[in-house]
């Protein structure tokens, strides 16, 4: 309890505030519950890319067809700059 309520005092210190997680429902219920509203909610990175590589996989199974889809998509990131 005093850690959330030390994170809920820096909060009202700044103008935004943000809270990465896994994605787990129960920790954006948490955010949700305890953080203000305006809170921005953020997806880890390496959890998205986690469940996109699943993605491909449950579409195109496992082998080099989807290891060439990855490659492609992680191409795509670095030159969009989002990885790097």
């Amino acid at each position: 309890m005093m850690t959330v309520l030390g994170v809920v005092l820096v909060l009202a210190c700044v103008a935004i505030s943000a809270f990465i997680a896994d994605g787990a429902a129960c920790l954006w219920k948490w955010a949700r519950a305890n953080l203000p509203p305006e809170t921005v909610l953020i997806q880890d990175f390496w959890h998205v890319c986690e469940h996109l590589a699943q993605l491909l996989r449950d579409l195109h199974g496992p082998g080099p067809r989807t290891e060439a889809l990855w490659a492609q998509w992680l191409v795509l990131l670095c030159a969009l700059g989002l990885v790097g």
